[in-house]
């Protein structure tokens, strides 16, 4: 008799366990991240007699139960709601990872769900002033670092150092239009008359001061030199009797150029059509144009389908005093670039003649010739090495200005480049993407990609131990697997996971708990009226 008042205590007592449980479950209905628990109940024997039966040869058991016991509790690990917060450092994890927090003075490593993160001050090892990325524990965040590689407490730093520019990019969509006037001048860059296409940029040196930088885009024109190597500007001249003529400008008269003589043109040259069928002073059939690029060498001659001919500006040969129609020769899809800095001594010269093919116009600017092929994109070698000034070879890195893509189609003029260079700035905000990269935000403009959140994983989720604060540790003879987060779980910025407690079930638990312990109170007062009952039969 009196085994079954302890053994109804145990079901008051695990009732009791469960509507704990329950309480917990409910009090935490709003704990971001939590993870809701359930018991799990165990029978207790007390005693189990065997019965031999000696007839049937049958043996049977005779059990006692003595009760029942709460052997655990499961966690479920369920993914909860999400609810979106809008603040950017409140983050959600959509899949089955945790993240993972360390104490900074102890080195001990926790793990969670709750993503309510916070920046807060401080200083590096370095003694640089850095904001943590912080739970709202009080924990560091880690990540990777993503310029060494390095898994750590993710540190954004508040001051961006200078990035000196190493290399200019042309945009995408960049065209120069072919169709403007070519000019007969030496290229001047303060002269717009002089070039027909120009671009300015700021580049950063070493200490983040910035530099402004023109990009300058002139179609080539045919020149013809006199005795003295002085070089004349070319000309489709048509006199008044309608023949068309290869002229020089020279002190405001044309003249005819003149042929010197027959001369080579080696078949490796690059022989580009200037213009056909027009008349040369001293041959008597007209001839077509041509411009050769022989190594280094530059030339403009005159074919008349059996021989080339040497062209001369002889100032005084032939004049052409009127004309009825006047043109610049140029040379088809072939365009002068000239790179240049300003500096407080005036525009200097970025162009290399180390790794460039580099020619110098009468100005003494340097330049380098661009060729388009049939389709009207930029061919051939389209990087152009840079060297800084000598002057300024101490604080310039610059390197490549690269124009991969650029065309020369007849429309609208549109021209674009952008360098990887920055001044200083300081942190504005961060930002953090779904495959956890944690990009700083500066006033320099600059966006920079510093860490990647990383995130646990673990075969069995049941062995985690709860320490508070929704933080998890593990046991020491159990290891997580780590990865990026964006591979087998991705983040959600902006958004927090709340608690997946089901209120409507646990209502429903507490009802039976309570169901359950009442009547277990109910089988220890049935207990005691047969236990009275006994002992009143004495009298």
């Amino acid at each position: 008799m009196l085994r079954s008042f302890y053994v109804a205590l145990t079901g008051l007592t695990a009732s009791k366990d469960w509507l704990d449980i329950t309480s917990n479950n409910v009090a935490n209905a709003n704990t971001i991240g939590f993870k809701s628990s359930r018991p799990v109940f165990q029978d207790i024997v007390l005693q189990d007699f065997l019965n031999y039966n000696a007839y049937s040869n049958f043996i049977s058991h005779t059990t006692f139960g003595g009760g029942v016991k709460v052997g655990a509790t499961l966690k479920n690990f369920t993914q909860g709601p999400f609810q979106v917060t809008g603040v950017n450092t409140d983050i959600a994890i959509e899949g089955e990872g945790f993240l993972i927090v360390k104490n900074r003075s102890t080195g001990a490593t926790y793990y969670t769900r709750d993503g309510q993160l916070q920046l807060a001050s401080g200083v590096d090892e370095n003694g640089q002033e850095v904001m943590y990325l912080i739970h709202n524990s009080g924990l560091n965040l880690v990540g990777r670092n993503l310029e060494n590689n390095r898994i750590e407490s993710i540190k954004v730093p508040t001051t961006l150092a200078p990035h000196p520019t190493n290399n200019i990019y042309i945009q995408e969509g960049s065209n120069l239009d072919p169709r403007p006037a070519t000019p007969t001048k030496d290229f001047n860059p303060d002269d717009s008359t002089s070039y027909n296409h120009f671009y300015t940029l700021t580049i950063y040196d070493t200490q983040g001061h910035g530099h402004d930088v023109g990009i300058f885009f002139k179609k080539l024109s045919p020149r013809v030199s006199d005795s003295s190597s002085n070089l004349y500007y070319t000309y489709i001249v048509t006199d008044d009797n309608g023949n068309k003529w290869f002229a020089f400008k020279s002190g405001g008269n044309y003249y005819k150029v003149t042929s010197s003589g027959t001369t080579t043109v080696p078949a490796t040259a690059e022989k580009v059509l200037v213009y056909e069928n027009v008349k040369i002073n001293g041959l008597t059939n007209p001839v077509d144009i041509y411009w050769v690029k022989d190594g280094t060498t530059i030339k403009t001659v005159a074919y008349d389908g059996t021989n080339y001919y040497d062209l001369t500006a002889n100032t005084t040969g032939t004049q052409l005093a009127a004309y009825t129609d006047l043109e610049a020769a140029d040379v088809a899809n072939h365009w002068e670039l000239f790179t240049l800095i300003r500096t407080e001594y005036g525009w200097k010269n970025l162009i290399s003649s180390n790794g460039n093919e580099v020619y110098t116009n009468d100005s003494n600017y340097p330049y380098v010739i661009l060729t388009f092929n049939s389709n009207a994109v930029l061919t051939g070698d389209t990087n152009i090495e840079l060297q800084a000034p000598t002057e300024m070879a101490n604080i310039l890195r610059l390197q490549n200005l690269q124009l991969t893509g650029l065309t020369q189609y007849p429309t609208d003029f549109s021209l674009g480049f952008k360098q990887d260079g920055y001044d200083a700035g300081r942190l504005q905000n961060i930002s953090i993407s779904e495959n956890g990269v944690v990009t700083g935000i500066y006033s320099n403009g600059i966006s920079k990609n510093l860490y990647q959140i990383q995130l646990a994983y673990f075969k069995d989720k049941q062995s985690l131990i709860q320490k508070g604060s929704n933080l998890y540790t593990v046991p020491s003879d159990m290891a997580p697997l780590v990865e990026n987060a964006g591979i087998s779980s991705i983040v959600r910025s902006g958004t927090l996971e709340l608690s997946n407690v089901d209120i409507a079930q646990e209502m429903i638990n507490m009802i039976a708990a309570e169901k359950a312990y009442q009547a277990n109170a109910k089988i220890v007062q049935s207990g005691q009226t047969i236990l009275d009952t006994t002992l009143n039969l004495k009298r």
